[in-house]
């Protein structure tokens, strides 16, 4: 064997051992991050790396504080044996407890294992074995929190100068325990303990990351240019604020945050009224797909149960509370206190000092709306809403009416007879949306007593977005289909990820006369606060930017994570806030030791994976072979020909030469005579030239653009079959018109099988879809897109494949079982991403700007009642 060629490589996996250099380059990577790691965590000066001194040198006339930062240093680039060469003590520790945190282990499991593996390594490892030692030894990464007691009834914090009370001098409870049936009291275990994360210190540690440092000045130079609402820092509040304070604003380190609090049930069991309560912040300086990341968002509160605070909440914010001056008697009657931000020097100056939570003004809407039409539940029509309109002496002929012992109330504008509550209930059990679009809907849905019940916030977000004004299409008169259409419009528009100045002004103005509209048809019981703060919705889009950023949906799933770290019912808080640390230690740690760790993070459910050998995506089953017929492999190689940004080039070449101006695939192969051209740079270019193999790969499941497809023949809770494409064609206005334009042609679809070519040293994934015939097969009513599934594919015969990276979701409602019929809607994009506007903000739903939105054809002396609908008997 050639001597040069083994010494240039590592035999290590025939006995040899590694070369020296090879060791010493992994040592010297790892020596790296540790010192990074180290510096970071203990806040050293920059001048220690940058001296390129070895510890002894260093070590020579440092002060105490740097003899720890070496000899902690030295014990962690340890090796965890002394042949080991993957990693050293360190790693090894931190590999083992970021598995530990991923995976949700117990303190209990982690030390089995830890007593268990170190005796499957050599003898003299350095690895702890016991729980205990592992978290002293990750103590210098641990930011820790600090334990502050609290008055049992929230009267006061028992710090600074009450912090040797031994009562509240308020409501004089005690500060200890005290034993229930003795009277003992138990001095120096507190009532009440109230656990604060430091902030400063976790905001200085964020800009001693590289990456996340980077992340921080995103917003520094990232404003939209176009005024569109992308992020908090197009809206109103930031730019006025940077005018205030220029001198702020001119210095991109600068942070700004969010404050976000709600309560949350600690335990699995629904009875227990305990309630914790979290205060959360969430950095607005990041880009928009980072700053509500659950490991973005920060800890810095934990207030105890098992009741909600009162003014605890206040008291851990402020040095002092601070009351309102109290004046008189008749200004105490109407202030309790005076708010704690106020002593923020520029709260004053906010345009939206709190943001009304968007997912709860939405979901009580929604139920409401739902219950009234269904007279079921919180509905807001029945015997004492009648009256109402009684006592005010309209809509007589909706008065209640004594009929024996039971009383009739009429049927209303929004009563829906028998068989549509059935229709309406049918629709929305058979609805089957794409993975991940909502919870299993059906499962709420009673169509025997036509009830729908049990529905969760994100449940009544979706129907609101999407699925209401679907239900109800032909169900109700116009005057109230149309005024329910209109407040879904608006909801929809308004959670948008990228909005227009311009619209959202005009969304301001309608959602007053949406509302009007439903005064028209709705009992005044119908108008609680809820229904009111939808006025200002829009408002507070213009002035904070999008409600992403804004609304309680991030912070609700990150009080499920919290939820998830009490495993000890007695010390709800004390493991949520130890689990808390844990999780915050290995992100940090993590950051640093990139190489010399081997835990990755958690992908999302949807993520491709990198193949060399598949272009683009990844399959979800181990799928069959098959062989295609030589029609079927032209035509595929067709599509993939056409579509393939490497071949356009040539594509427009051989158009060019071409009399016939059809795309011919040996045309094609002759013009750019890819077969003999020998320059590596066209290696991809010449498998496509040559085409692909007869045998290919049938799957039944695909993800690619973060997108899950599955063909139609899976039956699942989720209908992932629906897909969308957009194609350039040559269009004319009518059969006669002889003059044909290119324009964009809109092709509604199901993916019928997902096949990899094999062109040999790759693969290229496309789908075979039955397509909806354009005319005959689609049509728009009332603005929304019908699709008729049920006919010939002749037109398609030549044409039925598209790539698997052109296809876009969409997914279909049916009319009734009868009909052929069904609804395409769109959903929103489930990740950011470099799409311009037009196509995220096309991502919406069935609810275009085509439904007609005037309420001019409905006059004055519209209807009150439904004549042709039964009343209810109470």
């Amino acid at each position: 064997m050639d001597e040069g060629y083994k010494l240039a490589s590592d035999w290590f996996h025939h006995g040899d051992g590694k070369s020296v250099a090879a060791v010493e380059g992994v040592d010297s990577v790892r020596n790296t991050e540790i010192f990074g790691l180290y510096e970071a965590a203990t806040c050293l000066d920059e001048d220690l790396a940058s001296k390129g001194l070895d510890l002894v040198e260093v070590a020579e006339g440092e002060d105490r504080k740097e003899d720890e930062f070496l000899a902690k240093l030295a014990e962690a680039e340890t090796p965890l044996y002394p042949t080991c060469v993957n990693h050293s003590k360190l790693s090894a520790i931190v590999s083992l407890f970021r598995i530990k945190t991923q995976n949700g282990w117990s303190d209990k499991s982690f030390n089995d294992l830890l007593e268990t593996f170190p005796k499957m390594l050599p003898k003299d490892n350095v690895l702890h074995t016991s729980t205990y030692d592992v978290k002293k030894f990750l103590k210098s990464f641990d930011m820790g929190y600090q334990k502050i007691h609290a008055c049992v009834n929230d009267c006061c914090l028992f710090r600074k100068k009450l912090k040797k009370a031994e009562s509240c001098p308020k409501c004089k409870a005690s500060r200890w325990k005290t034993n229930m049936h003795t009277g003992e009291v138990k001095k120096g275990v507190p009532n009440k303990v109230l656990r604060y994360f430091p902030i400063i210190p976790r905001l200085k540690r964020m800009f001693r990351t590289e990456s996340l440092a980077k992340d921080l000045r995103w917003h520094f130079s990232n404003r939209s240019s176009d005024g569109k609402l992308r992020h908090p820092v197009d809206s109103v509040t930031w730019v006025s604020m940077d005018a205030k304070y220029p001198s702020f604003a001119a210095e991109q380190r600068n942070l700004r945050l969010g404050l976000s609090t709600d309560g949350f049930n600690p335990f699995s069991m629904k009875t227990s009224r305990y309630s914790s309560w979290p205060m959360l912040l969430v950095n607005y300086n990041m880009a928009p797909d980072l700053c509500m990341k659950e490991e973005n968002i920060m800890l810095s509160l934990l207030i105890p149960g098992p009741h909600q605070p009162d003014n605890e909440d206040d008291c851990s914010e402020s040095d002092e509370e601070e009351n309102l001056v109290e004046k008189d008697e008749e200004e105490l009657s109407r202030w309790k206190k005076r708010s704690i931000f106020y002593t923020l020097p520029y709260w004053e100056e906010l345009p939206v000092r709190h943001n009304l939570d968007v997912m709860h003004v939405e979901k009580n809407v929604a139920s409401s709306l739902i219950a009234t039409l269904l007279h079921c539940g919180n509905s807001k029509d029945g015997l004492k809403a009648r009256k109402d309109l009684e006592a005010l002496g309209i809509r007589k002929n909706l008065h209640p009416k004594a009929q024996g012992k039971r009383t009739l109330l009429p049927a209303a504008p929004w009563s829906l007879l028998k068989t549509e509550k059935k229709l309406f209930c049918k629709r929305l059990f058979d609805f089957k949306g794409p993975d991940g679009y909502c919870s299993n809907i059906s499962s709420c849905v009673s169509l025997e007593e036509s009830k729908v019940m049990g529905l969760k916030s994100h449940d009544y977000h979706v129907l609101m977005q999407q699925l209401l004004p679907v239900a109800i299409r032909g169900l109700l008169p116009k005057g109230p289909r149309l005024a329910i259409f209109r407040l879904c419009v608006f909801f929809n528009l308004l959670c948008q990820r990228v909005i227009d100045m311009e619209q959202i002004q005009v969304m301001e103005t309608e959602i007053v006369e949406t509302l009007c509209m439903f005064e028209r048809f709705w009992p005044p019981s119908f108008f609680d606060i809820m229904v009111h703060l939808c006025v200002h919705l829009g408002r507070e889009a213009r002035l904070g930017g999008p409600v992403h950023f804004r609304w309680m949906y991030p912070f609700e799933r990150y009080m499920k994570v919290l939820k998830d770290y009490v495993r000890n019912p007695a010390r709800p808080e004390g493991c949520i806030a130890e689990s808390y640390l844990s999780e915050e230690c290995m992100r940090f740690c993590a950051a640093f030791l990139k190489k010399t760790t081997n835990v990755e993070e958690k992908a999302e459910r949807n993520t491709e994976y990198e193949s060399k050998s598949i272009l683009e995506g990844r399959p979800l089953s181990a799928g069959s072979s098959f062989s295609l017929t030589e029609m079927e492999k032209k035509i595929a190689h067709l599509a993939v020909i056409q579509n393939t940004a490497l071949v356009e080039p040539y594509v427009v070449a051989h158009l060019q030469h071409s009399k016939t101006q059809t795309v011919d695939v040996v045309g094609i192969l002759l013009i750019c005579g890819i077969r003999l051209d020998a320059e590596d740079k066209a290696d991809t270019l010449k498998w496509l030239a040559y085409g692909p193999r007869s045998v290919a790969r049938s799957f039944t499941g695909y993800i690619v653009n973060g997108l899950r497809f599955h063909t139609n023949s899976v039956d699942r809770l989720s209908r992932n079959s629906g897909v969308y494409y957009e194609a350039t064609a040559m269009c004319r206005s009518s059969a006669k018109d002889t003059a044909q334009v290119v324009d964009l042609v809109s092709y509604y679809g199901k993916v019928v099988d997902i096949i990899l070519l094999d062109y040999n040293v790759f693969y290229v994934p496309i789908f075979w879809c039955h397509w909806a015939v354009r005319g005959n097969g689609v049509k728009v009513k009332d603005g929304f897109t019908l699709v008729n599934m049920n006919q010939s594919q002749a037109s398609f015969s030549k044409d039925p494949f598209i790539l698997a990276s052109q296809a876009r979701q969409i997914f279909y409602s049916r009319d009734n079982d009868d009909s052929s019929w069904y609804v395409a809607m769109r959903g929103p994009s489930r990740r950011y991403s470099d799409e311009n506007d037009e196509i995220v903000n096309t991502e919406v739903g069935p609810l275009p700007s085509e439904v007609d939105m005037g309420i001019e054809d409905l006059a004055d002396g519209a209807p009150n009642v439904r004549d042709d609908c039964e009343g209810i008997y109470v």
